[in-house]
């Protein structure tokens, strides 16, 4: 079977077996999850949202874009609020795959949701649709994707959403086939967005919602594409990654991939989170000030791009392990409060991200990706050193976030953004009780 039938095979069943109960909670958790960090990114790039809007042309305004109190054409909708759900780096993702999927997937959702009239149970079947081909996909073809500069939320996350697109459409198994290859003909993410005082990483999350709307509207026009877009001679596999581990999408011993992602609770790159979490444990007993240096031995995959300490902005502060680990015990949090405009200023941050240095462990590596270990060693002024090593963050599976730390990452970003405990209780109980009461998702969607 060829690569992209795997996937075509797994939209298919997706789209027509019967889900449990428990699976329809578990993606009902992570639109809570995307639309609290929506609301939080929207609020922060305000501005630039809006001037992104004013210098459109005249358009339908079929789809809202989150936190502006305004709509707009699909695609354009889809890319804004993409944007806005990675911009904190606080999206849900996998450590398998390397990949976020909230903001692409349910960014394409959203945008189509009042323009094809779908019901809030089809909208969570084709949001599980986009979580499992873009996760699956991720999963066959990481680390080398990864190794060769390309962002997987960009890639895999354009591909995943196309297909929730395409089932949210009730497209035929022909216009599926048509959207995958649309969607690998334009999917794309590059690395290189998190370099430097770049802030274009949420860009690859929104691109890739904007690509999959388009290529889902491609499919349903009757665009063929070729046999094998996936794992062809010159498809997604051949250009982007080293080989493809077909057992990513065996469903026999792993049936729902989306049991497998985590919740952030920290806003910084998921490769920062383990030594992020040790430094909050030994920042309790320790001043800043007392520091004479950190060491932090982590995998070789969380070294490179991310052992900077030269900060020259929030985007970098985000990539960034010694600027993360700096604020964690300077701040002592590791939540958006650590990547304001402010705090990438704050000159003890700054003097103490320069104290940090991080090394690979070999041990480490060869873990991967069973376990993304981090130790932070910690060498005072007095000559004592501390030490604390972190194996699963919180918000694996292993250390999963509870449904009431869900809840209270919610109210917190809403709450950032300007929201009040009445919005929240609103927008809470309308995620919850969406397929018992399909007016209620009319609702939260007028509420954004």
């Amino acid at each position: 079977m060829s690569e992209t039938s795997l996937i075509t095979e797994l939209v298919a069943q997706l789209s027509k077996e019967p889900i449990p109960d428990e699976i329809y909670s578990v993606v009902k958790g992570c639109l809570l999850d995307y639309l609290g960090v929506a609301l939080a990114g929207a609020h922060e790039l305000k501005a630039k949202l809006g001037a992104f809007l004013s210098a459109l042309p005249d358009e339908a305004h079929a789809a809202p874009v989150i936190g502006m109190q305004t709509s707009a054409g699909m695609e354009n909708a889809a890319l804004l609020n993409g944007i806005s759900a990675h911009y904190f780096d606080l999206d849900d993702g996998s450590r398998f795959g390397m990949i976020h999927l909230g903001a692409p997937v349910f960014s394409a959702l959203l945008s189509l949701y009042k323009p094809y009239r779908i019901e809030p149970k089809l909208f969570l079947r084709a949001a599980l649709v986009g979580y499992e081909t873009a996760l699956r996909l991720a999963m066959a073809i990481q680390p080398s994707h990864k190794k060769r500069g390309q962002h997987a939320t960009g890639t895999c996350g354009c591909i995943g959403a196309a297909a929730a697109a395409a089932v949210a459409m009730g497209l035929s198994e022909q216009g599926i086939s048509n959207t995958v290859a649309a969607a690998a003909a334009s999917a794309a993410g590059l690395l290189e967005m998190i370099e430097d005082s770049s802030e274009l990483k949420p860009f690859n999350a929104g691109k890739a919602a904007q690509n999959a709307i388009t290529a889902a509207l491609i499919g349903a026009s009757g665009f063929a594409g070729p046999m094998d877009p996936i794992g062809g001679k010159r498809g997604i596999v051949k250009v982007m990654a080293d080989e493809f581990k077909a057992e990513a999408f065996d469903r026999s011993s792993n049936k729902y991939a989306i049991l497998g992602i985590y919740k952030k609770p920290y806003a910084s790159c998921r490769h920062c989170h383990s030594a992020v979490e040790a430094a909050l444990t030994l920042q309790r007993s320790i001043e800043a000030d007392d520091i004479e240096s950190i060491t932090v031995n982590t995998y070789g995959l969380a070294v490179f791009g991310h052992d900077h300490t030269e900060i020259p902005s929030v985007g970098s502060a985000k990539m960034s392990i010694p600027y993360s680990v700096a604020a964690a015990i300077v701040l002592g949090t590791g939540g958006i409060e650590a990547m304001t405009e402010s705090a990438a200023a704050n000159e003890r941050i700054l003097a103490l991200t320069k104290l940090v240095e991080v090394k690979e462990d070999p041990e480490f590596s060869s873990l991967v990706p069973q376990k993304r270990i981090a130790q932070v060693v910690i060498k005072l002024r007095s000559g004592e050193t501390l030490s604390e090593k972190v194996a699963y963050p919180k918000g694996e599976p292993e250390n999963p976030m509870s449904a009431e730390e869900l809840e209270l990452k919610f109210r917190q970003l809403a709450e950032y953004a300007g929201k009040d405990k009445d919005y929240c209780d609103r927008m809470i109980d309308r995620v919850d009780s969406m397929l018992c009461d399909p007016e209620a998702f009319d609702a939260l969607i007028d509420m954004l």
